[in-house]
């Protein structure tokens, strides 16, 4: 009886021990998450620098605009500038290569969409084919497949009665399947939930932005591709993207009477740090007219800054090599002001 009671004993003992051990390692690594947490508030680790693995990069290529010094304000939500990172990755972008088969593969593109016969050759890699009846041109890259559709059709007396014009839902699906006539699908980084839809009226044969769908004649449809380390993508003429498409009136239904496809691929595994501007830099450089002004509705007038933040650039130069970042600034009037956000000193002269 005794034994039994001497085991029953220990074995309390030794149950106490174990939990008082547990407990105190428990306390131990708490003890040491804090110390961390305190310590890293206090005296950070510093980063690793940038890796800067491409070395310099080109400089960012901006469509041709007369720039010049801007009267700009800043109202941001905050009142001031943003705190931008101070590092960003920039990607090496995919450049495909032209085959033996890349001028059979446009024709073909080109015949499943009515352009038929040979097609003149505009430079070693552009290639046009031209309609008569009725008044239509297509263009397309043989490297890339980026393409340009375009037709006479802010003349045609169908459009012009928006008759079947349609609505902005029809007219999603409508280019959606123009795009997929031409490629197959749409490009998988396509964010569908970012489409926009614009309508437009014509007047004295010029497009102008209309109020209602009643008084549109054309719908235009932008897709816009997903964001990158949760930075969106810019288009040289933002918030107008580099795959759209015009819808209009046909004889029997709504139809894509123009089209732009401009898509570059990324190549995630081909990467490199690279140190930014601050916001300040970015915007005394948008001060002295050394921005790129994508779009702005009265460019008469004073600029109001009410978002400053970081994003990609694509552009329609099918030599693009980089995925380059950039300080985007958004005002008043559809205002969209472009600076290139890396450290000038890792940009080639």
């Amino acid at each position: 009886m005794t034994t039994l009671h001497r085991v029953t004993e220990a074995t309390k003992k030794i149950g106490i021990g174990f939990t008082i051990g547990i407990l105190c390692i428990i306390f131990l690594i708490l003890s040491f998450r804090l110390f961390v947490t305190v310590k890293e508030s206090i005296f950070p680790t510093p980063l690793a620098p940038p890796t800067v693995t491409f070395g310099k990069l080109p400089k960012i290529v901006f469509p041709p605009t007369t720039s010049q010094p801007l009267t700009v304000s800043l109202n941001t939500v905050s009142g001031s500038l943003p705190t931008l990172d101070d590092r960003v990755i920039v990607y090496k972008l995919q450049l495909p290569q032209v085959s033996f088969s890349s001028i059979d593969k446009a024709k073909t593109i080109a015949a499943t969409n009515n352009f038929l016969g040979d097609p003149t050759p505009i430079s070693d890699t552009i290639y046009q084919w031209n309609n008569t009846n009725p008044t239509q041109s297509f263009t397309l890259n043989i490297q890339t497949f980026d393409f340009s559709f375009t037709s006479a059709y802010l003349s045609y007396p169908i459009v012009l009665s928006g008759t079947n014009l349609g609505n902005p839902s029809d007219a999603i699906v409508a280019t959606t399947n123009y795009f997929t006539n031409y490629h197959g699908s749409l490009p998988s980084d396509i964010d569908t939930s970012k489409t926009q839809t614009s309508l437009f009226a014509i007047q004295n044969n010029l497009l102008v932005p209309a109020s209602s769908l009643s008084d549109a004649q054309v719908i235009r449809v932008d897709f816009y591709q997903s964001d990158i380390n949760k930075l969106p993508l810019y288009y040289p003429h933002y918030p107008a993207s580099l795959i759209s498409a015009f819808v209009a009136s046909g004889d029997s239904a709504q139809e894509v009477v123009g089209a732009t496809f401009v898509h570059k691929t990324v190549n995630p595994d081909s990467n490199a740090t690279y140190p930014t501007k601050t916001a300040q830099e970015g915007y005394d450089e948008l001060k002295k007219g050394e921005a790129f002004i994508a779009n702005y509705d009265t460019p008469d007038k004073p600029v109001v800054i009410r978002k400053v933040s970081l994003g990609y650039y694509i552009s329609d130069d099918p030599g693009q090599e980089y995925l380059m970042p950039i300080i985007v600034f958004q005002g008043d009037h559809n205002f969209y002001a472009y600076v290139s956000a890396i450290k000038n000193e890792w940009i080639r002269n």
